[in-house]
């Protein structure tokens, strides 16, 4: 416990965390449907997820198509993949983010 005092109180480690997942989060995903950009990006919480850095899921207004952004090592993040296609029934369209830019799985 005395490790997590030199990073600072509680409060600023929040505070760091987040701002930590706000610079990781795309200002939008395209769907990778239709194509539309999705501006309504919602964080998924990765906290206990080793190996992931951060996960975003956004639902097409036009489709319905829900399409995921994810950071992390590359098995984990298909482990995840795995874990939600079970889930759903179906496998989940990934969406690749470049800096400054989102696009879809097809367009790297």
């Amino acid at each position: 416990m005395g490790q997590a005092k030199h990073r600072g109180s509680l409060a600023q480690r929040v505070a760091a965390a987040t701002a930590h997942i706000d610079a990781l989060r795309p200002a939008h995903i395209v769907c990778n449907q239709c194509r539309n950009e999705i501006a309504e990006v919602v964080d998924i919480d990765v906290r206990k997820m080793h190996g992931l850095t951060a996960a975003f899921a956004a639902t097409c207004r036009e489709c319905q198509s829900v399409t995921y952004a994810m950071s992390g090592d590359p098995q984990t993040v298909q482990a995840l993949l795995a874990t939600i296609a079970e889930q759903e029934g179906e496998m989940p369209l990934l969406g690749r983010q470049k800096p400054g830019d989102a696009v879809g799985l097809d367009n790297k």
